[in-house]
């Protein structure tokens, strides 16, 4: 019975914030309860990534259009501990989601997941936050998603997930370093991990405690964005990548006053004080309720006829 009612179901994602001095999936801290980016008739809003220029926080995230159903791509700045004037900034014929925003030489960039067109594109800021432009296609006929760029010992490494199975969910992390003209050389132990429950990004690298920490989210058992997994990378270099899970954030322990009960996580990112998360949930959808009772009686005439030309072909 109840998964007669869950076609009458979709998925939305909202975006969360507050001020805490912890990390959410190391303290688990519940004191200081999150506030939601509030979504729209319009819009949801996800896969928020923070980035810091000028000591301005702005906060990228995907706003997936209802209506065309595929993502755009919004900013929002930290204002007074608030998030204000957002606006959406990059939009194509095609869906796009986890903007990650990055400076490599003064200028700034951004990898968006663009999976559905199997292209891995880079963006460069003309007018930054508002303005960018297609600055060079990295990896073509592929199906990568989540790119994760990280600036470490005077390297530039960038994990990104490839895409085995849609369904059920499968992947796998793979890690590449790129030279000054965003050419991608592969780490020699490609992939560097399989398992779903790890392989997947989940926003930018952290330092805690002087130890660099990967953010992925739990995608196994065919699952996708079940949790947040926050792992310490123990070994980084050419020919080497080991790492070890230390802490996981399960939606119900993301301290939020919402009224309906989450269903998963799969985006975190911190900037100083100020912490953002994006959280799943059910929505009733009276659409999919009023198509159901439309073409039902259609599917009981047509399931009718071939009985009765069974029966027939029996005779």
């Amino acid at each position: 019975m109840l998964k007669f009612f869950q076609r009458f179901y979709r998925t939305d994602y909202m975006i969360a914030y507050r001020l805490v001095k912890q990390d959410i999936g190391i303290s688990k801290n519940d004191k200081e309860k999150f506030i939601a980016f509030k979504n729209n008739k319009k819009y949801w809003y996800a896969d928020p990534i923070l980035y810091k220029l000028n000591n301005k926080i702005y906060m990228f995230y995907e706003a997936f259009n209802k209506k065309k159903n595929l993502g755009e791509i919004g900013v929002a700045i930290v204002i007074d501990n608030k998030l204000v004037d957002q606006q959406i900034i990059l939009n194509e014929p095609f869906h796009m989601s986890y903007p990650f925003v990055f400076n490599v030489n003064n200028k700034i960039y951004m990898i968006p997941e663009t999976s559905s067109v199997k292209k891995l594109l880079l963006y460069e800021s003309v007018n930054f936050p508002y303005e960018w432009k297609l600055s060079k296609v990295l990896m073509d006929n592929i199906q990568l998603s989540d790119a994760t760029i990280l600036n470490h010992q005077d390297k530039l490494y960038l994990f990104v997930s490839k895409l085995l199975c849609p369904s059920p969910y499968s992947d796998e992390l793979f890690l590449y370093t790129l030279d000054n003209e965003f050419n991608l050389l592969p780490h020699k132990n490609n992939p560097i991990i399989t398992d779903n429950e790890f392989s997947r990004p989940a926003g930018r690298l952290l330092e805690y405690n002087s130890k660099l920490i990967r953010v992925s989210q739990d995608c196994s058992n065919g699952g996708y964005g079940k949790a947040i997994k926050f792992n310490e990378v123990i070994e980084l270099s050419d020919t080497i990548y080991n790492e070890k899970n230390i802490s996981t954030i399960l939606p119900d322990d993301i301290p939020i006053k919402f009224h309906k009960k989450l269903t998963g996580t799969h985006t975190y990112s911190k900037c100083d004080d100020f912490e953002v998360i994006d959280v799943r949930y059910l929505v009733f959808d009276i659409k999919k309720l009023l198509t159901f009772f439309y073409r039902f009686p259609f599917k009981v005439i047509r399931k009718s006829k071939i009985a009765a030309m069974k029966l027939k072909g029996i005779e």
